[in-house]
């Protein structure tokens, strides 16, 4: 059975106008039937440099606030503790001979310790607030992120007193990221290792210290959104080039 907010967002859907035929190439899209709008906003040509905005079919947005966005931004290097395994692949030239049932390694058991850096992995934290309402969005050199990991930093996050209405967490997906962070018995077999409590304590406390940094340089900003090619910037790993790599790129 449908919840209430599906229920709504369909019934929502249900009641938007069609685009035309001949304007669905065009961008900003245009409704079939606009409606003449008497007020100030950006749908009617007297009120196109005015703010707030509304819109003419009825949908009023909220209007800009007057303290305004703050924003800060930070990038931490993971202090991670060292033979700490790398997680993505878990093919025989990753992987121990033999498990290490003898405790050799204090952070591997499936795969081989690392053996140092080639590049920092980095936590990239931006922070947003507008009046009451802040947001914590971190970028983070993981193959992967697991749910209980987004609520440790929110907790992290709280004993510094930073409180967030959202907390976002996204990884990279890098192959050749820290492992051993990820409490699954699967998941560490096939591709990350056994779990380490003390890997997982670091990422926190780095993805933490992001934060907090982000936080100490917030200060008044404005958001805008970018697109953009960037030929070269990845690559297929198979060989076929029936489907080609697309190269577009948005920034906010």
């Amino acid at each position: 059975m449908l919840t209430r907010a599906v229920a709504a967002l369909l019934a929502l859907v249900a009641l938007l106008p069609l685009p035309s035929s001949a304007g669905a190439q065009k961008w900003p899209p245009h409704h079939a039937r606009p409606r003449a709008c008497p007020q100030n906003c950006p749908f009617s040509t007297a009120g196109a440099q005015k703010w707030p905005p509304h819109s003419p079919n009825g949908i009023r947005p909220v209007a800009a606030r007057r303290d305004g966005l703050r924003a800060g931004a930070a990038a931490v290097a993971l202090a991670l503790p060292p033979g700490v395994p790398l997680a993505g692949y878990g093919s025989p030239s990753r992987r121990l001979l033999v498990p290490d049932f003898l405790g050799r390694h204090p952070h591997a058991f499936w795969l081989k310790p690392s053996t140092g850096a080639l590049d920092p992995i980095m936590a990239r934290a931006l922070v947003l607030q507008a009046g009451p309402t802040r947001l914590l969005w971190v970028a983070v050199a993981l193959v992967a992120v697991d749910p209980g990991l987004v609520d440790e930093v929110r907790a992290a996050a709280g004993d510094a007193g930073l409180a967030y209405d959202a907390v976002i967490l996204s990884a990279s997906h890098t192959h050749s990221g820290p492992g051993a962070f990820v409490d699954s018995k699967i998941f560490g077999v096939v591709t990350a290792d056994r779990f380490d409590p003390s890997v997982r304590r670091a990422l926190v406390t780095g993805i933490a210290d992001a934060a907090r940094r982000a936080e100490q340089a917030k200060t008044r900003a404005i958001v805008a959104v970018s697109v953009g090619l960037v030929p070269g910037l990845t690559a297929r790993r198979l060989s076929s080039t029936e489907r080609p790599v697309r190269y577009r790129c948005t920034w906010l």
